[in-house]
């Protein structure tokens, strides 16, 4: 039923129970249609790391809604800034600091420089 839901419209996530927001399938589903809907993903799936690169392929601003420690994988925020360069503002500080994230964050938007670490700036 969920599943069947969610196909037709991800923001469905938000009604299933938390069990199903666990599940990495369920929200998987959900974050192929629409990156935002992992706002409504458990604790768990929001760290799942194949959950977290279908959001930020889909859209790089739901890096936002992913765990601290997705925030701070390298892969996760190159996907989420290529997709978005200013999603970098959502990126754990480590990866602010990282001049390979940064200039791929800057060749998408170069309004993202101001995200990125004072070190980096200067």
């Amino acid at each position: 039923l969920v599943m069947g839901a969610i196909a037709r419209d991800s923001s469905c996530l938000e009604f299933a129970g938390e069990s199903l927001r666990e599940d990495p399938e369920v929200v998987r589903a959900a974050v192929r249609r629409c990156g935002f809907a992992l706002r409504f993903a458990g604790k768990s799936a929001a760290e799942d790391r194949e959950v977290v690169l279908e959001a930020v392929r889909c859209e790089g601003e739901a890096l936002l809604y992913a765990g601290q420690k997705m925030r701070s994988d390298p892969e996760v925020v190159l996907e989420a800034v290529r997709q978005l360069g200013t999603a970098l503002q959502y990126a754990g500080q480590a990866a602010r600091d990282d001049k390979a994230l940064v200039l791929e964050a800057v060749r998408q938007d170069g309004q993202a420089l101001q995200h990125a670490s004072v070190r980096l700036q200067e």
